[in-house]
């Protein structure tokens, strides 16, 4: 009998290691690839300094021990894991903001590996920030150019648009309607980056950028891999932005001084505004609304079910900025407001903001605390809110004016950009 149990358990020894060695990746589930499934060939991309996670599946791929990754700044780990007919095994990555970019070899490892191990491939692309947008138009001399705050733009005609932030060193407009043929521009660096964009219809457009390393497909669930920070431009359906004014210098009896004018306007984006994507997912019946992932940062992903947190939004952060040549040596105030409700109005004293300059002014909303939640996969990935919490809320529209009392000497034409709704 003794001989005969330790024949059985050879038996079934033998029989798991066949198992593993034939364990096979059929497809894998990722943002790139959320529905269907990618095959094992395609390189799935992850987002410098953000968590994210894959389904792998295939034959026995539930099996696997343990997990790794080539290279260092991120580290990968196992979560659930189902077999049967549609055995598959959930892959977790935590890519770390100094992890080298580029592809990585994921490895699933077996106890017995008579084959190798199982392996696909990600790539690590940038997932930076843009802190403000500004729109290049001409100068005070032919040949030169200057920046202005991104509100007054032309349509159906290419202007060129700079994004100035973190990481962007190889970004990308994403496609959206009402912008018509965007072109990446020579010369970009990871803080500053130029595109130049045709609109074709007026009002406020949210442009968001990414890695162009990432290659989207149909089913891409692009808006992972956008951007942070500011996205707002507003066009206004003018003809050309400015007017270039040439200046001829006097060759005799002296030189002459470049003229200035007078132009503030509001700040180019306003920071830490609070409103869903426009996504909504139902779990279970109920929708759920689509917030920045940003705000689910310190939620992993959980194994079942669902985890919640709630978080306190920062205060929101408006401003005035100088766009003109000359220093505003007057005070003058400006106001943010909303539902026809002035809401907070600022002072700007004489002599502080110089040509290219920008005040910040921070306001504390009467709510701040709102719920966030990550659910478990299959559920799409991302960072929710429930509509139905006590707690939700959304931002309403903003309105800033800046000089509300007409006292800088601004011209006609400079004081039309005064105003600006976020």
């Amino acid at each position: 009998m003794q001989h005969l149990t330790k024949l059985t358990l050879l038996v079934v020894l033998i029989a798991g290691a066949s198992t593993s060695a034939m364990a096979t990746i059929s497809a894998v589930q990722s943002d790139l690839c959320p529905n269907p499934a990618c095959s094992p060939g395609v390189v799935h991309p992850i987002v410098l300094d953000k968590n994210t996670s894959m389904v792998v599946k295939g034959q026995f791929v539930d099996l696997s021990t343990r997990v790794e990754i080539s290279g260092s700044g991120v580290s990968v780990s196992f979560g659930d894991r189902v077999g049967g007919n549609n055995s598959h095994i959930v892959v977790k990555f935590n890519v770390s903001g100094s992890a080298d970019l580029g592809e990585r070899t994921v490895k699933l490892r077996y106890a017995i590996e008579t084959n190798g191990p199982d392996t696909f491939k990600v790539r690590v692309v940038r997932g930076g920030r843009v802190d403000q947008i500004q729109q290049r138009v001409p100068g005070l001399f032919a040949g030169t150019t200057r920046l202005i705050a991104a509100d007054s733009i032309p349509v159906n005609q290419p202007v060129t648009l700079v994004f100035t932030g973190s990481h962007l060193a190889n970004a990308k407009i994403a496609p959206r309607s009402g912008v018509s043929n965007p072109q990446t521009l020579s010369g970009c660096t990871e803080t500053k980056c130029e595109f130049q964009v045709t609109f074709t219809q007026s009002g406020a457009l949210d442009l968001n950028i990414y890695d162009a390393s990432v290659q989207p497909n149909p089913n891409t669930l692009l808006y992972k891999f956008f951007y942070g920070g500011a996205e707002n431009v507003a066009i206004s359906g003018n003809v050309t932005p400015t007017q270039t004014v040439v200046f001829t210098p006097i060759l005799t009896g002296g030189t002459a001084s470049p003229a200035t004018f007078a132009d503030v306007a509001p700040r180019a984006n306003m920071l830490n505004i609070f409103r869903t994507t426009g996504n909504s997912i139902t779990v279970n019946g109920q929708q759920f609304l689509q917030v920045d992932d940003r705000l689910c940062s310190s939620l992993q992903t959980p194994s079942v079910a669902s985890v919640a947190q709630s978080i306190t939004l920062a205060d929101l952060t408006w401003g005035v900025s100088n766009v003109g040549t000359a220093p505003i040596t007057v005070a003058f105030n400006s106001t943010i407001s909303a539902n026809n409700q002035v809401l907070q109005t600022q002072t700007t004293a004489a002599s502080t903001l110089g040509p290219g300059a920008t005040q910040d002014f921070r306001i504390t909303r009467p709510r701040s605390n709102i719920t966030v939640i990550r659910f478990a996969p299959p559920v799409q990935a991302g960072c929710f809110v429930n509509p139905r919490s006590t707690d939700f809320f959304e931002d309403p529209t903003f309105t800033v004016k800046v000089d509300t009392g007409n006292v800088v000497p601004e011209s006609a034409a400079n004081r039309t950009n005064n105003s600006r709704n976020y």
